[in-house]
């Protein structure tokens, strides 16, 4: 055994020595640039400590206003240097870094004014008279910053195409309004498209006036990456199937994620730093993505859960190391890896998927003494806003682990789409989790793809026990009419109960298990009328796609009552994705094809939003 193998062990027998006095002591905190830059500059902070115990250290770095409360913005990791990038307003700020040895899990003291660990750095305002439009690290993306205006007022910008090319064109495009607070205003700008001139203006509201700001213009750039092939099917028509009309799409197997107007012409773009599996979770209401990375087989430091803004730049970053040794301090398992889902709560808390696995030899799953199976369930987790645990859910704790996924399904470590096993190379891919979702009640719709069922859990806001309240699907707690199995769902995806309410539920039905079992069969879009004191169902819509997606997917009602669906893996054109939006009655009004450059490579999408703009999350 070795003092990096396990501390807590080698402790309690003897082997190792630790100083107990020792702590790591940051010895360096510096930025680049130095000196005071505008709204919008990116500042890279690198961070040094010193420590008398061996081990690696890890940094944690926070920021907020000069002798305010400090938030987290990337959690504990073997990386020395953070990025941060100020765009609200000018002032001055904090960085905090703080130091833990990775295996005593010592940490740095308090951090006060004065020492090492604190620097405070001034933003400057990007105005002084004008309004001022400036290009950022994105093509498609702009800064639009203007003077300061009066307390108790507000500010919103509009945008437009300068030449109209589409009916879309004719209307404004506008940024939320933000409350004026003595300090220039400033406003990413997204949603165009490339090589496009835009006008661009700001409306100040004080009281009953409103006072435009004068027009300026700016012109997008290229996309810095060759697109996929767009096929409008069933062109948008007005004013129906034009709602929401920029399509957020999750794409994988690439290095770069977009969103396109319901045209195919790119409005925004993502570049990923690296080529792994990475993709978009969920928007940010006032614009940017939660997103995703999953290194397999890496270790848990470089699985990462990351929020970026509008321009591509790290908001939030923790890791699954990070996570799990706040899981190890609660007598919990640790997580392998995040996947699938992260999405923000009404009291700014996250919710999000973890992968943990357990090692059975008594007979679940086919396992034996002389024949261990390695079994990948999901943890629920929700982070507070300085990525804190403060509640979890185990599938191992609260389903039936003898029910093996229902087709089979196993995960390797050399497979890119699963997420690292640590107990053995090969494991049963036992619930693969997709999505979950807090609903008006105060409790957690969570589904599971490989059982089949979509589960209703008691959160309670925090309070609840995590026990199940019901269990729907094939052979779960619901009839269904009329009385036909075949009308279940399958391998879904995305169950959300629409506006986060309990009585109407949309899915995406890949329909894997009943494709299988008929030999033949396509997708459908379903949305449940849901009866829960009843445990009843009826299926008012019930859509074949026309096409079957083995994986991936999208159910999402529309502002104008129809639907949009999203087949996301449909191999049968060699690999490609497709959009449609659907009357409740089942009439198609738009179709959308996305499909890759090269025949030989795959181009998925694990999700799309139908979105009114990039700055409102549907």
């Amino acid at each position: 055994m070795t003092c990096k193998a396990s501390v807590a062990a080698a402790v309690a027998f003897g082997l190792c020595a630790f100083n107990a006095a020792a702590t790591p002591v940051v010895t360096s905190l510096t930025p680049s640039p130095v000196g005071a830059h505008p709204v919008g500059t990116t500042i890279t902070w690198t961070a040094a400590a010193s420590d008398a115990d061996s081990g690696a250290l890890w940094y944690r770095f926070s920021a907020g206003p000069h002798n305010g409360t400090l938030r987290v913005a990337k959690d504990y990791s073997p990386s020395t240097s953070f990025e941060w990038t100020p765009v609200q307003n000018e002032g001055q700020f904090d960085i905090e870094v703080s130091a833990e040895n990775s295996v005593t899990k010592n940490k740095s003291g308090t951090c006060l004014a004065g020492n090492a660990c604190i620097q405070a750095y001034t933003v400057t305002s990007r105005v002084s008279g004008a309004p001022l439009v400036t290009a950022t690290r994105n093509s498609l993306v702009a800064l639009y910053s203007a003077p300061a205006c009066p307390a108790g007022s507000g500010m919103r910008v509009r945008f437009r195409p300068a030449t109209p090319v589409y009916p879309s064109d004719n209307y404004d495009q506008t940024t939320p309004t933000r409350p004026c607070n003595g300090m220039s205003m400033n406003f990413y700008i997204a949603g165009m498209r490339a090589n496009t001139t835009y006008v661009i203006r700001h409306d100040l509201f004080s009281g009953p006036r409103v006072i435009t700001g004068p027009s300026l213009t700016f012109t997008t750039g290229n996309v810095p990456f060759t697109l996929p092939h767009f096929t409008v099917v069933n062109p948008p028509q007005l004013p129906t199937s034009l709602t929401n009309s920029i399509l957020l799409q999750s794409v994988t197997h690439t290095n770069f994620e977009l969103a396109t107007d319901v045209y195919g012409n790119p409005v925004w773009y993502f570049l990923f730093p690296t080529v792994t599996r990475e993709y978009i979770t969920f928007p940010i209401s006032g614009g940017g993505v939660f997103y995703i990375v999953i290194n397999s087989p890496q270790g848990r430091t470089q699985q990462f859960l990351r929020q970026i803004d509008l321009a591509g730049n790290v908001v939030l970053e923790t890791n699954a190391a990070a996570i799990s040794d706040r899981l190890v301090a609660k007598g919990q398992q640790p997580i392998s890896a995040f996947h699938h889902d992260a999405r923000y709560m009404p009291n700014g808390d996250i919710l999000l998927l973890g992968s943990v696995e357990r090692l059975f030899t008594d007979g679940t799953q086919g396992s034996s003494v002389t024949h261990p199976v390695d079994v990948q369930g999901d943890m629920i987790l929700v982070l507070d806003p300085n990525f804190n645990v403060v509640w979890t859910w185990n599938s191992f704790d609260h389903l039936n682990v003898k029910r093996a996924a229902i087709l089979g399904e196993t995960c390797q470590n050399s497979a890119a789409n699963c997420p690292t096993l640590f107990l053995a190379q090969t494991g049963n891919d036992w619930t693969h989790g997709n999505a979950v979702q807090l609903l008006s009640d105060g409790n957690i719709l969570y589904s599971s793809r490989h059982q089949d069922f979509v589960y209703k859990i008691d959160y309670r806001n925090g309070s609840g026990t995590g026990n199940l309240i019901w269990t729907m699907g094939n052979g779960g707690d619901f009839t269904i009419s009329p009385n036909n199995p075949s009308l279940w769902f399958s391998h879904q995806h995305d169950p959300d109960f629409q506006f986060g309410g309990t009585r109407v539920m949309s899915v995406f039905d890949n329909g894997n298990t009943r494709i299988g079992r008929a030999g033949t069969g396509n997708s459908r879009g379903q949305v449940y009328n849901v009866d829960e004191a009843h445990k009843s169902v009826t299926l008012p819509v019930n859509v074949d796609l026309g096409v079957y997606s083995v994986a991936l997917g999208m159910a999402q009602p529309l502002p104008n009552g129809n639907y949009h669906f999203d087949a996301g893996e449909v191999p049968s054109v060699n690999t490609g994705a497709d959009a449609f939006e659907y009357t409740p009655s089942g009439t198609l009004v738009y179709h959308l094809q996305i499909r890759p450059t090269n025949s030989s490579t795959n181009l998925n999408e694990y999700r799309s939003f139908r979105m009114r703009d990039l700055y409102t999350a549907p």
